[in-house]
């Protein structure tokens, strides 16, 4: 169990790897791995029905296909001409400003290390799980990297689709994408008819300013559109707790779904299909409603009472809780029924009834979900504690040790409690040994003295 933990720290890493392209791009705070995953898997899984694929490979292609980055460097097709420090902008707009002319033996050479880095990496990476799943995750990414299937050439081309869809929106946004380079990338990577249509109506969208009305595809790239939202949506809870780099509504869904994954497979009496889309769709709702904490409505304005009442985690009487969680429900439910109008009845029905299960908790896999979710977020608090021992995370361990009960999620908190006991002095010792060091030192140079 502590090697799962340690698999799902080193993915957790994804949430703070920074695109390199968008790096060098000068794109102000780009979206990171985890957020390109997230929306990518969405987006497999919607357009895959279109194209009549099996929608559970294609979510978990599309989970698999960038794990490696958590230790392969992140190559762009740019690379070699790129310098790896991209500091020195100089050096790096005439690079973008043209098609990248590389040899013949920059590619393959490029190409080798590459696929040498991410094989080792994505062999680390699988080491922490069981032979078992370690072995299908390795199958997957090979499967993609190597256009084996119909859902692994899917996700390919749609990887890149997403990834020009981020461009456009970069580009409508700051002005800082070429175009003529990026538009004849694309083409070079498309030759899926639907995704090629789908290209076209981006293009449309974007480039042309005239959407097209009256398409399926069309009211898709809205929704695609809505949910890069979330890709900046910095959790709540981190801004209140002084965490303002935190972790985005969509890098927690990214790390949910991967978190379903590893941890459903397990459950084999669970549909895991079902809860992997669970888990993408379950926060879509924050696109209009924002992200929301149990601190709403009672924190007090001045800031020593606000940390005050955030070290604890707030207490309600049943009925208060019952009112909250209608209000919340009802905003929600609204909030998703206006994201979805205009995709298909059955992708929207599906979506909001995936929903509903795991915030009532109305089915196994919903609670499994749900109980999956807390103990994300709550490994989120324990990692941003370890940087910083002044982080609240008391508050948080009053909640899970009640909340969380499903066995699996309740055995890695049990864990992390352990590691907690290890680690909850260490800090402080730290900052009180530094300080009595000073003092000494002081005080007996100034005798000396």
């Amino acid at each position: 169990m502590k090697k799962l933990l340690r698999f799902f720290n080193e993915v957790s890493k994804l949430k703070e790897a920074k695109r390199r392209k968008w790096l060098a791009n000068q794109i102000p705070n780009p979206e990171t791995t985890a957020s390109h995953i997230f929306r990518l898997a969405i987006m497999a899984w919607i357009l895959g029905k279109k194209k009549k694929l099996s929608r559970k490979r294609l979510i978990k292609l599309a989970l698999v296909h960038d794990l490696p980055e958590v230790y392969a460097f992140d190559f762009t097709p740019y690379d070699p001409l790129l310098p790896r420090n991209l500091s020195k902008y100089e050096k790096v707009k005439p690079v973008l400003e043209k098609w990248p002319q590389l040899y013949l033996s920059q590619k393959r050479k490029k190409t080798k290390a590459k696929w040498r880095e991410e094989y080792t990496g994505m062999k680390k990476l699988t080491s922490y799980l069981s032979p078992a799943l370690g072995k299908e995750m390795m199958e997957l990414w090979l499967e993609f990297k190597r256009g084996l299937t119909k859902e692994a050439r899917f996700v390919w081309q749609l990887d890149k689709l997403e990834t020009f869809l981020q461009a456009m929106e970069y580009w409508e946004k700051y002005k800082k994408i070429n175009l003529k380079v990026w538009t004849r990338w694309i083409k070079e990577c498309l030759d899926d008819s639907l995704l090629l249509e789908f290209e076209g109506i981006i293009e449309s969208k974007f480039l042309k300013k005239k959407p097209v009305s009256g398409n399926s595809l069309s009211s898709s790239l809205n929704f695609f559109v809505k949910i890069g939202e979330l890709k900046t949506m910095v959790r709540k809870g981190w801004i209140l707790r002084g965490i303002t780099q935190g972790s985005t509504v969509s890098e927690d869904s990214f790390l949910l779904a991967v978190a379903v994954w590893v941890l459903g497979s397990k459950k084999k009496e669970l549909d895991l299909e079902k809860m992997l889309k669970m888990s993408l769709s379950f926060e879509l709702c924050k696109v209009y409603t924002k992200d929301r904490t149990p601190y709403e409505n009672i924190l007090p304005k001045r800031k020593v009472q606000r940390d005050a009442v955030l070290g604890k985690w707030p207490k309600f009487t049943e009925e208060e809780k019952e009112k909250r969680f209608l209000e919340d429900y009802a905003a929600e439910e609204r909030a998703l029924k206006k994201l979805l109008f205009g995709i298909s009845s059955g992708d929207k029905m599906l979506i909001i009834n995936l929903w509903d299960e795991c915030k009532r908790k109305l089915s196994k896999e919903g609670r499994f979900v749900s109980q999956v979710y807390w103990l994300m977020l709550f490994f989120q608090a324990f990692n941003y504690w370890v940087l910083d021992s002044a982080f609240p995370i008391l508050a948080w361990w009053q909640q899970m040790e009640r909340f969380i009960a499903e066995p699996l999620c309740k055995m890695l908190l049990d864990i992390l409690a352990d590691e907690f006991e290890i680690l909850k002095f260490r800090p402080t010792f730290k900052k009180r040994f530094s300080f009595f060091f000073r003092r000494v030192v002081f005080e007996n140079f100034r005798k000396l003295v």
